[in-house]
């Protein structure tokens, strides 16, 4: 599965939250809900065009047909693969992409353990459940982290509610562990689901 987000050109957008493109999108760089104003996307200057979050579309095949979509953790797992597969590192720093304070600005430490695994917990609802181990924890320094050096870490920018669905999902999974197994060293062990063929 792709990154969390497609490119679709300015141009071909004709309004955006009920405005025109050159008015209210250029000011803001976001693509809103018109029903309840989330955000579907921002603008990616680079491209000339509006990067729309996957994790926050569903989307019809047919007129009439039953709207699909996946879960957060599904796009974000594949972002963290892609990341592995082009920059060779399995450690990553995610940060806000439009942080409110930078000086105080909380990152998200991952230490992506094991890329693919499956298990079975009594609170999902369907067993084997296939996901991915990290390790991970808060920082406001990069600096020196317990157990690893994020030196050769790889950047991850993401939109607050992305990166918050993240940390919560994380915390969450982590919660299911075994009490002995929530836990490596300094780190944090969670679980993040992958996408599955069958899904």
């Amino acid at each position: 599965m792709p990154p969390h987000f497609t490119i679709v050109l300015a141009k071909d957008l004709e309004t955006v939250d009920g405005r025109a493109p050159s008015s209210r999108t250029q000011t803001h760089n976001r693509i809103l809900c018109k029903s309840c104003s989330a955000i579907l996307g921002t603008f990616d200057e680079s491209a000339s065009g509006f990067r729309i979050l996957k994790s926050s579309v569903a989307v019809q095949s047919t007129k009439g047909s039953t709207a699909e979509s996946f879960s957060k953790d599904v796009f974000l797992a594949a972002q963290l693969l892609s990341l592995i597969d082009h920059a060779s590192t399995r450690r990553v720093a995610v940060y806000d992409e439009r942080p409110i304070d930078t000086d105080k600005e909380t990152v998200l430490l991952l230490w992506i353990f094991s890329t693919d695994l499956r298990y079975s917990s009594s609170t999902v609802k369907r067993n084997p459940k296939r996901a991915m181990k990290v390790l991970f924890r808060k920082s406001v320094n990069l600096g020196e982290q317990p157990g690893m050096s994020f030196n050769t870490s790889e950047d991850l920018h993401l939109p607050s509610d992305l990166k918050d669905h993240l940390e919560h999902s994380l915390e969450t999974s982590s919660s299911m562990l075994p009490v002995s197994s929530r836990y490596f060293q300094e780190w944090t062990v969670g679980l993040l689901e992958r996408f599955q063929p069958e899904d």
